[in-house]
């Protein structure tokens, strides 16, 4: 499985790559997207919920980024971006669009969510600040899954 998701991932960036701003950012670039990516749709594995979005959603979440400061302003931007990329390149998941936009929208805030599409997008960003050496606190992650993967 985890085979199928890189190469998901691997087609994604292909895809999406040329559209994004953050390619070249240090801490937001797309190696992040890409770890994010990969790790949401092993999250979603183990959920049960849509892989391909997950890896998708993972993907987009940072698109529009145009610098590492913090704040909602690139999330709100990516998910305007995200979606515009979700109708062109990814038809097939308009059924899920929606939650795509509203967890690349909201990935910025540190909420917590029951809705499973949403929290494989939310951990994998997460998790991912351990490439920062910064502490995972267990309260900010929304699935056993991901809690595990601490």
């Amino acid at each position: 499985m985890e085979n199928r998701i890189r190469a998901m991932v691997s087609s994604v960036s292909k895809t999406c790559a040329p559209y994004c701003t953050c390619g070249d950012l240090g801490i937001h670039g797309f190696p992040h997207l890409v770890q994010v990516a990969t790790t949401a749709g092993l999250i979603a594995t183990e959920l049960g919920e849509d892989i391909q979005s997950a890896v998708v959603g993972g993907f987009l979440h940072d698109c529009a980024r145009t610098n590492d400061a913090g704040g909602r302003g690139h999330a709100i931007d990516s998910a305007i971006l995200g979606a515009w990329l979700l109708g062109r390149f990814f038809p097939e998941l308009d059924a899920n669009r929606k939650r795509i936009c509203e967890a690349i929208s909201w990935h910025a805030d540190g909420k917590t969510t029951n809705d499973m599409l949403i929290a494989c997008i939310w951990d994998a960003d997460r998790l991912d600040l351990k490439r920062l050496h910064r502490v995972i606190d267990p309260r900010f992650l929304s699935t056993d899954v991901a809690k595990r993967m601490i």
